[in-house]
């Protein structure tokens, strides 16, 4: 992990690339709409997950585990990649 910085605070990259990262926040500060009802993520552990654009537009980072279904919810983006999630 290195560190990111992000306005006047650094924080840990979560292993994906600098680019990914930033496509991640992208998406999830839905700076562009993504297709389709859901934000399809990975996550670097091996892990496959799915957010729902409904939550997204309500600013709720409610991710479920696609083998599991399991949801685990995350208070921020920055939470969300710092727990290792990226867009697939």
């Amino acid at each position: 992990m290195h560190p990111i910085l992000m306005g006047s605070t650094f924080i840990m990259s979560n292993g994906w690339s600098d680019t990914l990262i930033e496509q991640t926040r992208a998406v999830l500060n839905l700076d562009f709409a993504p297709v389709g009802n859901f934000v399809h993520m990975k996550n670097f552990n091996g892990r496959y997950a799915q957010l729902s654009l409904s939550h997204l537009i309500n600013e709720k980072y409610i991710l479920q585990d696609k083998d599991t279904n399991v949801s685990t919810e995350y208070a921020s983006v920055d939470e969300v990649i710092a727990a290792g999630w990226a867009i697939d």
